[in-house]
């Protein structure tokens, strides 16, 4: 069902007055603006025509942008599935470390260094427990994902990983964790982690205040929190779960809830007082836009690019292929296989028979609802693919110049956004 607001129709309505009353960098501006002109003629689009029954439809282009809440579903399906083609089968671990609230103020003052040292800090800690004889005793690797926001929209930066529950040793043979905790197994014991991971970050965080003049400010936090799930079962569970964190922007547009006046409310969870809605300020979705070129998502030991031929090694202990390289799908072939979205389809004639016959630039009025019979058939017959102008040719040789002889008949939709990103 499709939500009653939309996060773009928010940026189009007080975007203006916002960046006015405060001070934002172009880059965050121009994010700004294209979210808020996301599937609007002010980025283009093209016609489709259906070369059965002649319907005409408009879609407009999507911005594409990584913190746009309606363009991340098709790069969401398309990791998902790089990602399960990459990862042996087995049981993995959902691990979170997150640092404390007083930190807050130095993300924002040193985001991209503050990022790093956290993706950073929380591999040495999982290598460093991985290496240890007394729990795993091998190499073992991870995929993490970073999350700066909380559901209240505040900033909370954390990072999602998942580690599986063993790793190859000195043999290249790969071996399981015999850390258990009660009656379940875990992967490494998670106070001892939270305490490592602490002093980590706090000595990496001094070194970089010291090389820019600052003072590291006194954490009063003795521990940091490390959160860890038991393993999951299977891998597709696994990269389906994490396929959540991956592509998600900072607020979806099913939680907007209402618009009045000057204000936006939005639900948000409360584990102490059930589901709540809030007031929503522009400023708290422009705290989560990245800095230009970072990445948010990162792969550490026998999972990154560079030890590609030790994870065949894993895949082959696992009785699977080595890694191949597939050809990268289509995204339309991507939305119409994991998302059930079918961008060919006609409304009219229930086939997969639409073709794209005309784009349009940005900022042009789309050649709509004016579009006389003879130019729909010119369109059509203009076609590239040999297959679809083959047949339209046929249709148009078959009666005369008048469209009741030959039956090809065209009907004007409305405009539509594309389904697909």
């Amino acid at each position: 069902m499709k939500p009653a607001f939309e996060l773009s129709g928010i940026i189009r309505q007080f975007g203006s007055s916002y960046l006015a009353a405060s001070a934002v960098d172009g880059y965050r501006q121009a994010v700004l603006q294209a979210i808020g002109n996301c599937r609007t003629r002010a980025l283009g689009g093209h016609v489709d025509a259906c070369t059965e029954c002649g319907s005409l439809r408009i879609s407009y282009n999507s911005c594409r942008n990584r913190h746009c809440s309606k363009c991340q579903n098709t790069d969401k399906e398309m990791w998902i599935e790089q990602l399960t083609g990459l990862l042996p089968a087995g049981n993995y671990f959902h691990v979170v470390f997150t640092v404390p609230e007083s930190l807050n103020g130095l993300f924002l003052a040193f985001r991209d260094q503050m990022q790093h040292i956290l993706f950073r800090t929380a591999w040495q800690t999982v290598e460093q427990f991985a290496c240890d004889p007394r729990y795993l005793g091998a190499q073992t690797g991870m995929v993490a994902v970073l999350h700066t926001w909380g559901q209240t929209l505040t900033l909370h930066p954390h990072v999602h990983c998942i580690v599986p529950d063993g790793g190859l040793d000195y043999l290249n043979q790969w071996v399981k964790g015999r850390y258990v905790d009660g009656d379940a197994p875990y992967l490494f014991p998670v106070q001892q982690m939270a305490a490592v991971f602490r002093g980590k970050f706090l000595s990496e965080m001094s070194t970089m205040l010291k090389q820019r003049g600052v003072k590291a400010p006194t954490v009063s936090e003795k521990v940091f929190n490390v959160y860890a799930k038991p393993p999951f079962r299977g891998l597709a569970g696994v990269v389906e779960y994490l396929g959540r964190y991956t592509h998600k922007a900072a607020i979806g547009n099913h939680r907007i809830k209402s618009i009045n006046g000057q204000t936006v409310s939005f639900s948000w969870r409360d584990y102490r007082d059930n589901n709540r809605q809030r007031v929503m300020a522009l400023r708290r979705f422009v705290l989560h836009i990245q800095n230009r070129g970072f990445r948010r998502i990162r792969y550490y030991g026998i999972f990154a690019p560079s030890n590609r031929a030790l994870l065949d090694d894993v895949r082959q202990a696992a009785g699977q292929q080595p890694v191949e390289k597939v050809p990268r799908k289509e995204r339309r072939m991507v939305a119409q296989q994991r998302l059930g979205y079918r961008p060919c389809y006609c409304p009219v004639c229930k086939q997969d028979t639409m073709v794209v016959v005309e784009t349009f630039l940005p900022a042009r009025s789309p050649p709509y609802p004016a579009m006389p019979w003879t130019a729909a058939c010119c369109l059509l017959m203009n076609t590239r693919h040999p297959y679809r102008k083959e047949r339209t040719d046929r249709v148009l040789h078959a009666g005369g110049n008048n469209p009741g002889q030959h039956g090809l008949q065209v009907r004007f939709l409305p405009p539509q956004a594309s389904s697909y990103s």
